[in-house]
C-alpha cells in the first residue's frame, strides 16, 4: 500500500514535473515538498488540495489510494481529455460490456442446449 507522500512522488513524475518545478506551483520550498514525499510531514489538507489540483487528480486519491497504477494512470489520461472523447470512451466501454453480456448469455444458451 502506497503512502500520501509515494502517491504525490508517482504522479509528480508521472506529470514530468521536478520537485522544484512542484513546490514553485503550490508555493512551498522543495525542502517542504521533499518532507511530504518522504513521509517526514504531511500537507495541511488546503495543501492536499493545492497537490492534487496541480497533478490533476482527486482529492480522494491523493489522500485514500484507490486505485492501483494503472487505474491510476487511466484515470489521469481520462481527466485530460475534452468532454466529447470522454463521452466516446464511455460510449466505447459501454458496447464492450453490452458484448460481453451478448457473449456470456449465448455461451450459457449454447450450454444449456448441448447438455
Amino acid at each position: 500500500m502506497s503512502t500520501i507522500g509515494d502517491r504525490i512522488r508517482a504522479r509528480r513524475e508521472m506529470a514530468g514535473l521536478s520537485q522544484a518545478a512542484l513546490a514553485r506551483l503550490l508555493g512551498v520550498t522543495p525542502a517542504t515538498l521533499n518532507y511530504w514525499e518522504r513521509g517526514h510531514k504531511f500537507p495541511t489538507l488546503k495543501r492536499a488540495r493545492q497537490i492534487a489540483d496541480a497533478l490533476l487528480m482527486d482529492l480522494y486519491e491523493l489522500l485514500e489510494d484507490p486505485h492501483t497504477e494503472d487505474e491510476a494512470l487511466l484515470v489521469s489520461l481520462y481527466r485530460q481529455l475534452d468532454p466529447v472523447r470522454r463521452q466516446k470512451i464511455i460510449n466505447l466501454l459501454r458496447s464492450t460490456n453490452e458484448v460481453r453480456r451478448i457473449v456470456a448469455r449465448r455461451t450459457s444458451e449454447v450450454a444449456t442446449e448441448t447438455a
